[in-house]
């Protein structure tokens, strides 16, 4: 009596495998999930660390204003190949300046005190992008 017991508490092998099946496919949305978030998160605003790109903005942006009155300038965001940057001058505000890289080169599409997201995207920064810069 006592093996019968036993033998009908411990699952069957159907049940064994379902289980280990589950627990494979639960391990494996869970991985993809993350990893689909990491991407759409490096996307969505990336870091502002590429030194070319810094120095290149930075460069680019400095011939809009001139160039003893300018104190700094600072990316923000780049965003693929959208970037913004405040630019302080002595005895101003400064002003927001947006680029767009194009053939490796990056040139000013919008600068001064402010940009809504509607401009932006009417001066072609795509949608989602615009929305970031807005953030």
């Amino acid at each position: 009596m006592a093996n019968k017991i036993i033998s009908s508490m411990s699952p069957s092998p159907g049940k064994t495998k379902l289980r280990g099946l589950i627990m494979k496919s639960s391990k494996l949305v869970i991985a993809l999930t993350m990893l689909l978030t990491s991407a759409l998160a490096s996307y969505a605003a990336e870091p502002a660390n590429n030194k070319d790109d810094i120095n290149s903005i930075t460069a680019v942006v400095k011939t809009h204003a001139s160039k003893d009155a300018v104190e700094g300038v600072f990316v923000n965001k780049i965003i693929g190949d959208y970037a913004e940057a405040t630019v302080s001058i002595k005895d101003t505000d400064g002003f927001i300046s947006y680029l767009k890289k194009a053939d490796n080169k990056w040139s000013v599409i919008f600068y001064g005190n402010a940009a809504s997201e509607e401009s932006l995207v009417k001066l072609g920064v795509p949608e989602n992008i615009a929305k970031k810069f807005a953030e």
